[in-house]
């Protein structure tokens, strides 16, 4: 699915690695799990907080993003089925895998930096993984490629409950003095004019220069074609109608959105009434929600997409399309 060169030309003398976990992993257990309805009467979220939201089998499940700029991995076991997301601040980007390794379940943790992004590493062996792709870099299972199962999408609580209700939170709790840091780091989360230590930006080899390196957008992706939109050009309209192998998608962000989003249509048109996006197959997109003629949510299906910086999706994908 991603690019083999991540792993043909990993340069170990480029990469950060440390000798220890320095950011402790986020265990889901069963008692950190409650409603995503109960967190928000209880506040412990806002309707606009930003969320990580991925499905496994029937469970919806939402992580806070804000927590997890310093926990960076999270893994649990949802509906028998262990998983295991990642995420890195710097990239905006994160993924959702199986954890498992040779039929073991395997921990994972922050284990260093490279090419501007959160490396992985697993507890057992201190292997090294690229944190998107699930591809082993160095170590014990140098090669291996653990299971993908989707890409996590950031969207507020106010968003999830109106698509579904029986959605579940998982509670983290950090210290007030994290919290704070973590607070200052989000702020700085979409800054398209980022800056990065002389050691951190010493990681990152880049040669694609199309877009300045650190510029927002989404990044699409299927079996044949791999497409990054520019942030600032879907703002310009807070929508997009596109073609994708030869079916029409819509990217928009919707005003109490976190972040753009991309959906297969049937639409040909759309117009904007105040907050309202309508679409002249029937469906209008409402609060972030799509809702069909009679006023029913749909499941919208999507495409892979990651709200990320474009330095990150051009080491995925080196020979990917830019919309235009």
């Amino acid at each position: 699915m991603f690019n083999k060169f991540i792993i043909d030309n990993f340069d170990f003398q480029r990469a950060i690695i440390r000798d220890s976990i320095v950011f402790e992993p986020f265990i889901v257990s069963d008692n950190d799990l409650i409603s995503l309805q109960t967190a928000l009467d209880t506040a412990l979220i806002r309707p606009d907080d930003p969320l990580l939201v991925f499905t496994i089998n029937t469970t919806t499940l939402c992580l806070n993003l804000v927590n997890m700029i310093y926990h960076h991995v999270a893994q649990g076991v949802a509906d028998d089925t262990a998983w295991m997301v990642s995420f890195c601040v710097v990239c905006n980007a994160g993924m959702l895998f199986s954890p498992m390794v040779h039929d073991k379940i395997y921990h994972f943790a922050d284990g260093g930096f490279y090419n501007a992004m959160t490396l992985l590493t697993d507890k057992e062996t201190r292997s090294v993984w690229n944190h998107i792709t699930g591809h082993c870099l160095h170590g014990v299972h140098c090669g291996y490629q653990l299971n993908h199962l989707g890409a996590p999408l950031q969207k507020t609580a106010l968003q999830v409950l109106g698509e579904n209700p029986s959605a579940m939170f998982a509670n983290s709790q950090l210290a007030s003095d994290i919290l704070a840091e973590l607070q200052t780091d989000n702020a700085e989360r979409l800054n398209p004019d980022l800056q990065l230590s002389p050691r951190a930006l010493s990681t990152l080899q880049l040669s694609d220069d199309r877009l300045p390196r650190f510029d927002m957008g989404l990044g699409i992706w299927t079996p044949t074609t791999q497409r990054f939109y520019p942030y600032r050009k879907i703002i310009l309209e807070n929508a997009i109608l596109d073609s994708l192998d030869g079916r029409k998608i819509l990217i928009y962000v919707s005003p109490v959105g976190v972040a753009p989003e991309a959906i297969y249509t049937t639409a040909t048109r759309f117009e904007w009434f105040r907050d309202i996006l309508k679409l002249d197959n029937g469906q209008v997109i409402r609060e972030g929600v799509l809702y069909d003629a009679d006023g029913g949510v749909v499941i919208a299906e999507r495409p892979q997409q990651l709200f990320q910086r474009w330095y990150s999706f051009t080491l995925l994908f080196a020979n990917c399309e830019v919309y235009k």
